[in-house]
């Protein structure tokens, strides 16, 4: 089967075409299943404002497709009738192995499409090239995922840099020493299976908007902290490394070039490596000197300071590195960024810390793409992560995965 490793978008083919709109009505039903965990038929047709039959003809595809399963009946009303029977997904169905590529580690996991973490691993990451790394990654975790018998929809990844998921080209990760690489197509064909790329702060915002989906919190920043360190032979220097995600009335926006969310701070200079204009001898010492850690707090939300002002979300998330220093990071912004918690009341925006899960970004990696197969595409915003994923290429991923398990020739 040739792998697509991405849907060319046409606006002007799919607003008249019959295949997008099953397409699109597929995913709305998906995910009011998937938001509402167990669903009835004609609750699905009242939310929706979809016919009965509609509905119905979808669900027995997606019955005969295993994408859900018939659970309990409900409770018929006063007027008797047919009991409602409740619809939820089938985890067996399929799962996205996400992973968080760094260049000295990874974290690798299995998503269900319940979005339910069903495998976690980590590890160093080998080899002289990124393709010798990946490649290591994927040869220690491929034996763990065959053992969950679930077939893999995708394998998506997350790391830093500026990267074009819908063409799946990194456009650059000075981290990683990657420059306009066709990741998609390179990969999905030498693991013949659909392979994604994201930017590591963005996989934090769809993580968010996954996590707090009955929320429907549509305007937020998620931001990523972590630390990268420093290998012999390497370029870049030791630190904590920051990136933004917007959230604009409920898409996650990727700005022209996909640069949104690049993050300097306001001590930086042209002439500075990194992303701050702190001094090596504070970057450095980040993880083992308090001092140093709080030069960068304080410079960090100093610098956010007017971004909440000029953005006005309705939350802030933070993932990373801080996360784990929650009361010493509040202290310090108290001490030393006052102005901070000034603008967070003013705007009426609440600042929340992530779960402390070294998993964070592998995880929303695998949730954009859930994400995208349960959404309909959005036709006014092209160039930002508009690309749908047709459910017609998931039914033979799924199909070429059980047929490959029942012949021993399993691709992942």
């Amino acid at each position: 089967m040739t792998v697509p490793y991405f849907t060319q978008y046409n606006s002007k083919v799919h607003i008249n075409n019959n295949s997008f709109q099953r397409n699109s009505n597929i995913s709305r039903v998906v995910e009011t299943i998937w938001r509402n965990s167990t669903v009835s038929r004609v609750e699905i047709s009242r939310q929706l404002d979809l016919y009965r039959s509609t509905v119905s003809n979808i669900i027995n595809l997606l019955l005969e497709k295993n994408v859900v399963i018939e659970t309990a009946s409900g409770v018929s009303t006063v007027l008797g009738g047919r009991k409602p029977v409740f619809l939820t997904l089938n985890a067996a169905f399929g799962c996205v192995v996400g992973i968080e590529i760094q260049p000295h580690k990874y974290y690798a996991v299995a998503v269900d499409i319940n979005s339910e973490i069903i495998y976690r691993k980590k590890g160093r990451t080998e080899g002289d090239t990124f393709t010798d790394r990946l490649d290591a990654i994927v040869s220690e975790i491929k034996p763990d995922i065959q053992k969950l018998n679930v077939p893999v929809l995708a394998v998506c990844t997350g790391m830093p840099g500026i990267i074009d998921p819908d063409k799946g080209r990194i456009i650059e990760s000075v981290p990683l020493e990657l420059h306009n690489l066709d990741f998609s197509k390179k990969f999905s064909e030498r693991y013949g299976i659909p392979v994604f790329a994201e930017n590591d702060a963005r996989c934090c915002a769809w993580l968010d908007t996954v996590r707090h989906r009955k929320e429907n919190i549509r305007d937020f920043i998620a931001v990523i902290a972590e630390y990268h360190e420093k290998r012999v032979n390497d370029k870049t220097r030791a630190g904590l490394s920051a990136g933004l995600a917007f959230s604009v009335d409920g898409a996650i926006r990727y700005g022209r070039n996909f640069t949104a969310g690049e993050f300097v701070s306001l001590s930086w200079r042209p002439e500075r490596e990194g992303q701050t204009g702190l001094s090596a001898q504070i970057t450095d010492h980040i993880t083992t000197d308090v001092e140093a850690f709080k030069a960068w707090l304080t410079d960090f939300f100093a610098t956010m300071t007017p971004i909440i002002t000029a953005f006005a979300p309705d939350v802030l998330y933070l993932h990373g590195y801080p996360v784990q220093y929650k009361d010493f990071v509040l202290a310090t912004i108290e001490t030393c960024v006052p102005q901070f918690s000034a603008v967070l009341e003013k705007n009426g925006c609440t600042m929340e810390f992530a779960q402390v899960d070294d998993f964070n970004v592998a995880c929303g990696a695998a949730c954009r793409y859930l994400k995208k197969l349960f959404s309909v595409p959005d036709i006014t915003f092209h160039g930002e992560g508009s690309n749908p994923i047709d459910w017609d290429t998931v039914f033979e991923t799924v199909d070429a995965a059980h047929a490959q398990r029942a012949t021993a020739k399993v691709r992942f």
